[in-house]
């Protein structure tokens, strides 16, 4: 229960459940339980720790100690291996892991024998008020955050059960032919104005491709919202989200599973469904697209756990929680024969890899037409795992070490450049030019961080949401909201008119699809931008920011998705 309780006030402190879908707890909870089962199991029956108290001590210290055990096993690892010099390789962590667990174990027990025994001989301390006070503080332990979970988790179930609205039919029949639709997401891939002006990094070459190739580029192309999620759901929905977010926006719990499973039942995807489209999802790790309901074929990034023959996808917070848990490591055991559990699993890199693999040889399949296929690449997103020429970094963090966090990032960009344009070749050759293909990144980069210096660090870990998230966006500067609301956009739509295109923007990109491809009638928003007014824990919370962005902008934007920030105490 300690270990459970543990879990819980982790979640809550990091504000890691405004990703949870309530579901989700259920995996981590229970392998946090078995975890508490066996710590207790084994120091129970130390034949040394005679007193209760020195068992409920063991036992609390080792929670401790396996809260954040694979994290702590790596940290460990080096020195274990000094002692043990035949243990290289990754296929010596299983080892390492048993060793490490018994180092646990004995100083655990050794701290709980010392501590019981130093209160047993203490004239001043009873044992029985030593051990009422041990109870009391584990019961607080694991009440509190069990309350606080269940205070949360009511706003939690109600937001992540929203749905867009879905179109109803066209009164016109759809076209008999149906290209392929290709919604491509490089993940924080800033606009070639941006690359320009803050990073030096000149991206005509690629951009003179894709026009060369009959896309329409925005050098200057602006997001409409500055985090995946949100953006994502707005773009896979061709709406903004002010109808979605209205009935929750005074809430103190602002989920984001609303946006994720806004974009797993996307009113985009069930209208082209309709209209005789396959769904293709080549997801990634991130919630927003490591599920997709309404596909017809998956290509996800999973882990599967193997239990007795039984299989598990892990995602999210179950992959996380078994990942860092004690049974990780002995579940790469898998391929010893009769043991009965094995996690498969791939590394980032292998993730990268296999989605562009899986676009290119859907795009050379025999099956042409008919397909949407989506696709949400983490690149150029940190860890910057690539070099310009593909060749793997070894410098991944988002920081200054071994190259510039800019130069870093430029060159996932330039490698991605390399990939896209292979694609892109290999789809029209195969399509006849027929298939639509939108390249709509999400969000741009993160400005503190790629501005951070060894003299001024921006103070974030690699993952760099944290430093922007606990802001008013509209205090930033116009470099920072330009850095992060630039996106790559290009679109090659055979069938837009100009009047289309000239509408073009992430919110009305499948309002054109689906009025050239599908029959619709849909009139074209107003290209608006909206920055969170109360920071990351209040998603549902926005301030007008496109007069910031835009020479010309709309009117209508003012009043379209706005919610006042909140008073703020002194």
């Amino acid at each position: 229960m300690v270990l459970v309780s543990f879990f819980l006030r982790t979640v809550l402190r990091n504000d890691a459940y405004l990703e949870i879908f309530p579901r989700e707890l259920l995996f981590p909870m229970a392998l946090h339980a078995l975890t508490a089962l066996f710590v207790t199991a084994i120091l129970y029956w130390m034949p040394w720790l005679r007193s209760f108290l020195a068992k409920l001590l063991a036992v609390l210290v080792l929670s401790l100690f396996t809260m954040a055990y694979d994290t702590n096993l790596q940290a460990a690892g080096n020195a274990i291996r000094a002692f043990t010099p035949g243990l290289t390789g990754a296929e010596s962590w299983p080892i390492i892991s048993l060793i490490y667990l018994c180092v646990l174990i004995t100083l655990s027990t050794f701290i709980g024998y010392k501590v019981a025994n130093l209160i047993s001989r203490s004239d001043r301390i009873k044992l029985r008020d030593a051990q009422l006070a041990v109870v009391v503080i584990a019961a607080y332990l694991c009440i509190l955050p069990v309350f606080s979970t269940f205070r949360v988790l009511p706003a939690m179930i109600r937001e992540s059960r929203i749905q867009a609205p879905e179109y109803s039919k066209p009164t016109a029949a759809a076209p008999t032919d149906k290209p392929d639709i290709y919604y491509i997401i490089l993940d924080r891939y800033t606009n070639a104005d941006v690359l320009q002006k803050q990073f030096n990094f000149d991206n005509t070459p690629f951009t003179g491709f894709l026009r060369n190739a009959g896309f329409t580029v925005n050098d200057t192309a602006h997001a409409n919202y500055p985090y995946t999620t949100m953006s994502v759901s707005s773009t896979l929905n061709a709406m903004y989200t002010n109808q979605l977010v209205a009935p929750f926006k005074a809430t103190s719990v602002q989920s984001r599973t609303l946006y994720h499973n806004t974009i797993w039942q996307s009113s985009v995807v069930k209208a082209l469904k309709q209209q005789g489209y396959q769904y293709h999802a080549i997801g990634s790790t991130y919630g927003a697209s490591y599920k997709a309901p309404l596909a017809d074929q998956e290509y996800m990034a999973n882990h599967i756990l193997t239990v007795f023959g039984k299989q598990k996808r892990l995602r999210g917070i179950e992959a996380l929680q078994f990942m860092n848990s004690p049974f990780y490591r002995f579940a790469q055991l898998g391929h010893v024969p009769g043991w009965p559990f094995s996690i498969t699993d791939t590394t980032e890199v292998q993730d990268v890899s296999k989605q562009l693999a899986t676009l290119t040889n859907l795009a050379a399949s025999s099956q042409q037409g008919g397909r949407f296929i989506f696709a949400h690449i983490l690149v150029p997103h940190d860890p910057f795992l690539f070099n310009a020429d593909g060749s793997l970094s070894v410098y991944t963090n988002a920081d200054n070490i071994g190259h510039s966090i800019k130069q870093k990032y430029t060159n996932q960009v330039a490698f991605m450049n390399t990939q896209i344009k292979t694609l892109v070749s290999t789809i029209q050759e195969h399509s006849g030019g027929k298939a639509v293909i939108l390249l709509n990144a999400d969000e741009g980069a993160y400005p503190n961080v790629m501005n951070s210096t060894f003299q001024n660090p921006s103070g974030v870990t690699s993952d760099a949401e944290t430093g922007s998230n606990n802001e008013d966006m509209t205090q930033w500067s116009d470099d920072f909201l330009q850095m992060k609301f630039g996106i790559l956009q290009a679109a090659y739509i055979p069938r837009a008119t100009s009047d289309d295109l000239a509408a073009l923007s992430s919110v009305n990109l499948f309002r054109i699809i689906l009025n050239r491809y599908a029959s619709y009638a849909l009139p074209y928003l107003p290209d608006c931008h909206y920055g969170l007014s109360d920071g990351g824990q209040n998603e549902y919370r926005y301030a007008d920011i496109t007069a910031r962005l835009e020479s010309n902008p709309d009117k209508r934007c003012s009043s379209m998705q706005t919610f006042p920030a909140r008073e703020k105490t002194h």
